[in-house]
């Protein structure tokens, strides 16, 4: 059962985050993280850590918002229920 994995404050988020799914954290493209905005909601992105590695990498191709939502619950849901 997938699970939402607390992974921010580092090199990859400098928000609070967090991962869902049953792969490391930061580590593999296309998971589906929360970062929390500090007052200004929590965004649900899909993150491409792979991007980051190509010479001319294009920033939107790393991080792919999904939405923008008021309370860390909302996004989990959202997530479970929208792209999981």
């Amino acid at each position: 059962m997938s699970k939402f994995t607390r992974c921010g404050l580092n090199a990859d988020w400098s928000f609070e985050a967090w991962h869902y799914g049953d792969n490391e954290p930061n580590c593999v493209d296309g998971d589906y993280y929360i970062v929390d905005l500090e007052g200004d909601g929590f965004q649900v992105v899909q993150y491409f850590p792979n991007e980051l590695m190509k010479d001319d990498y294009d920033e939107e191709k790393v991080k792919v918002f999904h939405a923008l939502l008021e309370s860390l619950d909302e996004a989990k849901n959202y997530i479970k229920e929208k792209l999981a």
